[in-house]
């Protein structure tokens, strides 16, 4: 009886002491997130021998967020049964399979979702994951919106976005009881008004679908008004609101002045749409600005709409590249060139709404402890109206602006790659300066023009937002500068990049 009395006692001190150990491996690791280090973080819950389900959960957040897919599927793949149901796991581990072309996987995951007993985490589950599988099963997305509307209160209350866009895309799929069913939800459940605004451009949205396209626009200004920002006009009422048919409406006032601000944009075959992108920036209501338009051996008209420009409005220059680049050398180019204590960019397809930049100044002037602001976008189409998303407004990577001078002295320049950059350079100042000092700025300050075509709507660089799904390029270029962001001891980056900090695919290289 002693004997097994001891052995009792020591199977808890053992017990006792691996809690201890995950304990501290689980605080570590938080510590280590926090910082960005996620790929730290993960070789440390990597070294427990057997995780808890929150350890697991960490672990597999870790792998997500820096883009490695294959390890959140070997590792749920290796996890105890018992934790395999959980849902935040399983729908990293979906996430992951979607992005490694597993779709068998993804059909799978919600089909046995799906067969367990009816639960609101279920339906808060099917809410995040339906667009994946409208993508691959009409019968199975079909289950999985009764389900979604079978919790829609309770997922309008603590599922908003993903319920909202459901509601968008079952309208635009002409499933109109059961998109009005998941509005009604929405409507007596909205609280506050970050959730109010997204269901106004909703609103916006059922009025372009009923070519009401004046009353689009009015609902967008009504969204402007409460942000204290000037409303936006439409060049003609039988066009959708969409970037080249935006003007300003507001009779023309004195300009705020201040400290220069250098507006870098890149353009490449960007005839089509220069023209309006340039007519928004010399339109703001902030006058002091250098607009430094980069031509990358663009091969149509570009170079002309360009110089039309820079004949009517002195703050304008022009430089044209001999080569085809990519974005961010142009980008790097015209930053160069700049002399402006602020720095910001523009697409050459967007429109700025014309108090953007004067918005975005005045917040770094007034807190000179930040180092940069963006602020928010809306995206635009001919055809589809806005695009859903998951709440519709969402952070305008390309709005980001910055203090010249330190930043490019301490983090240096945008990487020159293809695409992509925007967000390496993001995550690289935040890293530098701390996440505080870029400061999100939830004004609706930019539009943005949604296409196909664009940088990221389809090729080799690639994005699905809708359902978090990168190209091959991306996410190996996502886990390599996250390596080098964690263990380099200086994050500088040159221009010209004489030698390359880490390896990146050739498809991405200028």
């Amino acid at each position: 009886m002693r004997t097994i009395g001891f052995v009792q006692k020591a199977v808890a001190r053992v017990r006792t002491l691996g809690f201890d150990r995950q304990r501290i491996a689980l605080e570590r690791s938080r510590k280590l997130v926090e910082l960005g280090n996620c790929n730290a973080a993960a070789a440390v819950l990597e070294g427990i021998e057997t995780k808890t389900r929150r350890a697991w959960k960490v672990l597999l957040t870790c792998y997500s967020t820096v883009h490695r897919f294959e390890d959140v599927v070997s590792a749920y793949n290796t996890m105890p049964a018992d934790l395999k149901d959980d849902y935040l796991c399983r729908y990293f581990y979906l996430a992951a399979a979607a992005n490694l072309g597993q779709f068998a996987t993804v059909g799978g995951i919600i089909e046995d979702v799906l067969k367990e007993p009816s639960h609101p985490s279920g339906a808060e589950f099917l809410s995040r994951v339906r667009p994946f599988v409208e993508k691959l099963d009409p019968n199975l997305h079909q289950a999985v919106v009764r389900r979604i509307i079978a919790y829609s209160s309770q997922l309008a209350v603590d599922q908003f976005d993903t319920t909202l866009k459901c509601a968008h895309d079952l309208r635009e799929r002409g499933q109109l009881t059961e998109a009005l069913e998941l509005a009604r939800a929405l409507r007596r459940e909205t609280r506050g008004a970050r959730n109010a605004t997204k269901l106004a451009i909703f609103d916006a949205q059922v009025q372009f679908w009923e070519g009401r396209f004046d009353l689009q626009a009015a609902i967008v200004n009504d969204v402007l008004a409460k942000q204290k920002l000037d409303p936006i006009a439409l060049k003609d009422s039988s066009v959708p609101l969409i970037c080249d048919n935006l003007r300003t409406s507001t009779p023309v006032r004195s300009p705020v002045r201040g400290p220069l601000v250098s507006v870098l944009m890149p353009a490449y075959n960007s005839a089509g749409t220069i023209a309006y992108a340039l007519e928004s920036l010399r339109s703001q209501t902030y006058h002091d600005l250098e607009i430094i338009v980069v031509d990358d051996a663009s091969q149509d008209e570009t170079v002309q709409v360009i110089a039309r420009a820079c004949a009517v409005d002195p703050r304008i220059r022009f430089i044209p590249l001999s080569q085809n680049s990519g974005p961010f050398v142009a980008r790097n180019s015209a930053l160069a060139a700049a002399t402006g204590e602020f720095v910001t960019n523009q697409d050459a397809d967007d429109w700025a709404h014309p108090q953007k930049i004067a918005t975005a100044i005045a917040e770094l002037q007034r807190d000179p402890s930040i180092i940069a602001t963006w602020v928010e976008h809306i995206r635009c189409s001919r055809e589809r109206g806005f695009r859903a998303l998951n709440g519709y407004i969402r952070p305008d990577a390309s709005s980001l602006m910055f203090r010249r001078r330190p930043v490019v002295e301490t983090i240096g320049w945008y990487d020159s790659v293809r695409a992509a950059g925007d967000g390496e350079f993001h995550l690289r100042m935040e890293r530098y300066y701390g996440r505080r000092s870029i400061r999100q700025l939830n004004k609706l300050l930019s539009f943005v023009n949604w296409s196909e075509t664009t940088l990221s709507g389809g090729g080799v660089f690639r994005i699905d937002s809708d359902v978090n799904s990168y190209s091959p390029a991306r996410s190996s270029y996502r886990r390599s500068f996250s390596v080098w962001h964690e263990t380099a001891d200086h994050l500088y980056m040159s221009f010209p990049l004489a030698e390359r900090p880490f390896p990146i695919p050739d498809s991405l290289l200028p």
